[in-house]
């Protein structure tokens, strides 16, 4: 990737490491892909005013605090790489943060 790619992919993923720490979705013993896919979309849009053009995550995630997986994210024209990681799990409330991969 190069230095202005890169920088450009800094610029969209700062706001969503920042707005996303926390996340919550009320369900069960995991999310799916399809379920992570959205909260990430919603919360680029909510708190960064940028719509995702496409995010893609390789499967379900466990409900178990540490568990882990790397999604990408496509929007204005960049691909960037989040880890989304269970930090929580209360009762059938999953909390997760996204960080840069």
């Amino acid at each position: 990737m190069s230095t202005r790619t890169r920088m450009a992919a800094l610029a969209l993923l700062a706001p969503l490491a920042f707005a996303a720490a926390g996340c919550s979705v009320f369900l069960g013993s995991s999310l799916t892909a399809e379920q992570v896919e959205t909260e990430i979309k919603t919360q680029l849009a909510a708190q960064a005013q940028i719509t995702a053009d496409d995010v893609s995550c390789p499967g379900s995630l466990k409900g178990k605090v540490g568990e882990s997986m790397v999604c990408t994210v496509t929007a204005n024209g960049e691909t960037v790489k989040v880890k989304v990681t269970v930090t929580a799990v209360e009762g059938h409330t999953i909390k997760f943060d996204i960080d840069e991969a």
